[in-house]
């Protein structure tokens, strides 16, 4: 940095910062010009309307390697072999489309036949969710076709013959004569395309693509078993081991359910009946939150949870028993001081915890190590069974000691939360002290839970922005990541660090912003420049409360990543006027209609939770 009148200027304004709390002098942050003209498309294009060249090539390529729904609509109006031609054609790799060549098998003068059925008993690949099955069916029979839809989750155990009834319990669901034949005829013709020529490309699978339980084609077609459902390949149509025509029949006859208006099942029909690993996960799973008002019932919950919270062999249930304490909506829910104590001892635990658990792992790694060294691993099936085992054990251990240690971050951000004042030394400790890179990516962690104090008391105001203004002075080597960082200034409304930044900050929107806003250290090679530090100081110039709050709960979200409704914000709504919470309101709302890089689960819960909305996604836990 030069030395010289504007260096002095700089550190002037720092010293008269801490000296008053926190607060510029109104020059240095606020502009002559409101955005409050500004449109609500506007506003958010000016917080999220950049986007990074890596990001958009990477964009570019999923698009690329997934199925463009957009592609599939043409094979409606295309007479039916040449339909069929066309998707093994477009759906291949995008490195050899326009290379790989298909031809359709003529052989005997084949015709489609008259009427004709294609089926797909599916499996949702979606292994972080309850399961769901499901069949859909498309009959081609003249003016009586029509698509059977089946769809159903699975809580339990069920017999085979309460999953076959399931799945005969099908909705119908009509279809004009002239599109069930020309989908019947494209998929028809696509299972006697033939490539020309040897392969050219690849081939790939995920582990979250859908599986075919069973797939037919009547009369004439194929019946498969246990294939997947994935990502179409061209290449893949005849292959004896991986066939990729039920992929494309199944991607096809999706979209012609989406273009035919038929709604999913919602709420899904449940079969079976939920099986708990322990009685703490039948505990947790069968006593929701309870009302606050009843507080004989609250405090012995609140009892039982601790237990579990201090129980060692439940260490897989400390997320979900910490967010059930301290609900992310409203962190102050249950007032019990047993809550905060029990924060307190978790988050000085969690170290030698951990530590316990990492030792464990090495300990198992390194005897299956001397496993592997004692004998080849085809010799004898106790050598291998003991190695399986010694590996399971490391990799389970490695687990529990990464979880606790995430655990801990986020009870020390709750701490935080519910306004634990006596507590702010000891989480500035633990940010100081905690390892950098693979848990920095943590949104609620100890330094979030000092600037949520901080955000409440000016007094704490100048340490958390004096750690912090050496954490941006030299972002590249912060523990924290940059978007961390930034939270916390935004948070805690640290507007004394506006210098700290502007040296950081991208100039518009449309600037490329550095790759590594979530990672710590910062990578090389990045340009230093973050949108998050502009849209802080585009919010702080803002003179209008109606449009500072629109920006602040974007901020929330893109900068805090929605995790929690800082102090700030609260604050700012409670200052509207009813005319402006109600805009206010109709913004968090609209925000749904849009595409944002963030959750809009927590914005939602606080401002517009009598708005209906889709159902949260239910998580299957792994107790």
């Amino acid at each position: 940095m030069r030395r010289g009148r504007s260096y002095r200027f700089v550190a002037s304004l720092w010293l008269l910062s801490v000296a008053t709390g926190g607060m510029l002098p109104a020059f240095a942050t606020t502009s002559a010009q409101s955005l409050k003209g500004k449109s609500d498309e506007e506003l958010l294009h000016l917080v999220i309307g950049g986007r990074n060249d890596t990001q958009k090539k990477t964009d570019e390529d999923i698009h690329q390697d997934i199925v463009r729904f957009s592609s599939i609509d043409r094979v409606w109006e295309m007479p039916p072999q040449q339909a069929a031609l066309a998707l093994a054609s477009e759906y291949v790799e995008k490195e050899i489309r326009g290379r790989a060549k298909f031809a359709i098998d003529q052989s005997g003068k084949a015709k489609p036949p008259s009427t004709g059925e294609i089926a797909i008993r599916w499996i949702s690949g979606n292994y972080y969710a309850l399961p769901e099955r499901g069949v859909i069916v498309l009959r081609y029979e003249g003016l009586q076709s029509r698509i059977s839809i089946s769809d159903f989750q699975i809580l339990g155990p069920v017999s085979e013959t309460e999953l076959s009834e399931a799945l005969n319990q099908m909705d119908d669901h009509p279809v004009s004569a002239p599109v069930a034949q020309q989908t019947y005829e494209v998929l028809w013709w696509l299972h006697r395309i033939r490539p020309v020529g040897g392969r050219v490309g690849g081939s790939s699978v995920s582990s979250v693509d859908d599986l075919a339980d069973s797939f037919w084609m009547r009369p004439d077609g194929p019946f498969l078993i246990r294939t997947l459902l994935g990502t179409p390949n061209g290449e893949d149509l005849n292959d004896e081991k991986f066939s990729s025509f039920p992929a494309f029949a199944y991607a096809v006859i999706r979209r012609l359910i989406e273009r035919q208006g038929i709604k999913p099942r919602r709420p899904l029909p449940t079969i079976g009946h939920p099986v708990y690993p322990n009685p703490e996960a039948a505990f947790l799973r069968t006593h929701p939150r309870p009302d606050s008002n009843d507080p004989a019932v609250v405090k012995q919950w609140v009892k039982q949870m601790i237990a579990i919270l201090q129980n060692p062999e439940r260490y897989k249930m400390y997320g979900d028993i910490l967010h059930a304490l301290v609900p992310t909506e409203d962190p102050s829910r249950y007032q019990d001081p047993a809550i905060d104590r029990i924060l307190l001892d978790f988050l000085r635990g969690a170290d030698p915890a951990a530590t316990a658990h990492e030792k464990a792992a090495r300990d198992a790694e390194r005897e299956g190590h001397k496993v592997l060294d004692a004998t080849t691993f085809d010799q004898g099936e106790v050598n291998k069974e003991k190695w399986h085992a010694l590996s399971a054990k490391h990799i389970e251990e490695d687990s529990a000691a990464r979880s606790i240690r995430m655990d801990a971050d986020t009870a020390g951000a709750m701490i935080g939360f519910r306004d634990k004042l006596s507590a702010f030394s000891e989480l500035m400790d633990y940010a100081k002290r905690k390892p950098g890179g693979e848990f920095a990516f943590a949104g609620d962690n100890c330094l979030t839970g000092a600037a949520a104090l901080a955000g409440k008391y000016p007094q704490l105001r100048p340490r958390l922005a004096s750690y912090l203004h050496t954490q941006l002075a030299d972002i590249g080597k912060s523990k924290a990541s940059g978007r961390q960082l930034f939270d916390c200034v935004w948070r805690a409304d640290l507007r004394q660090l506006a210098p700290d930044l502007a040296k950081v900050a991208t100039s518009s929107p449309e600037e490329n912003e550095d790759p590594s806003t979530t990672t710590s250290p910062t990578p090389l090679g990045g340009n230093g420049k973050f949108h998050a530090a502009r849209v802080i100081l585009m919010a702080w110039r803002e003179t209008d409360p109606l449009t500072k709050t629109k920006l602040d709960a974007m901020i929330n979200g893109y900068v805090g990543g929605s995790n929690s409704i800082p102090e700030v914000l609260r604050a700012e709504f409670d200052k509207l006027s009813a005319e402006d919470q109600m805009s206010f309101r109709n913004f968090i709302t609209w925000l749904r209609t849009v595409e944002v890089p963030w959750s809009r689960e927590c914005l939602e819960d606080v401002f517009t939770p009598h708005t209906p909305r889709p159902p949260d996604e239910h998580i299957v836990p792994d107790y």
